[in-house]
């Protein structure tokens, strides 16, 4: 959709508030709070250059149902997941749409599987992986120290 813009700079924050508790009720069964190593909140905020920013939430546990989903937001149009609908200008009013999906077009995942089985270039390119990479350091850095820390 924008490509792969440069990250620049990156602010986290995690968080451990119920794994490690003994009486914490989870419908997906129990778990030794003495062995729980695993974050059950976290959430970033990603500079990247052009005046692009990402942010992210993400819990596992909590006293709440749902907190959002994914969207989108830029000065030309602006974009909902679940339900998947397109917000723009169009002869000067403000619209809203579903945009009709395409079918038989291969997944991500169809064209990785593919570029392994026939020795093909990867369709995500490593500086994409390394990107994601270093995005990921720098969140956790930013949680450790509690500032936001420059992605190299």
């Amino acid at each position: 959709m924008i490509g792969c813009p440069k990250p620049v700079e990156a602010f986290g924050m995690t968080a451990k508030k119920f794994g490690d508790k003994k009486d914490v009720i989870n419908p997906w069964g129990k778990w030794d709070p003495e062995d729980f190593e695993v974050e059950d909140f976290a959430m970033g905020t990603i500079k990247f250059e052009g005046e692009l920013t990402v942010t992210l939430e993400t819990a596992w546990a909590s006293h709440i149902e749902n907190i959002g989903g994914t969207f989108f937001m830029g000065d030309l149009a602006g974009a909902t997941y679940e339900p998947l609908q397109i917000y723009l200008d169009r002869k000067d009013e403000m619209v809203n749409y579903e945009p009709e999906l395409l079918t038989g077009l291969p997944s991500e995942f169809e064209s990785f599987h593919q570029a392994i089985r026939e020795d093909l270039p990867s369709p995500v390119p490593a500086e994409e992986v390394l990107n994601v990479a270093k995005i990921f350091d720098a969140l956790y850095e930013s949680a450790k120290i509690g500032r936001s820390v420059p992605i190299l």
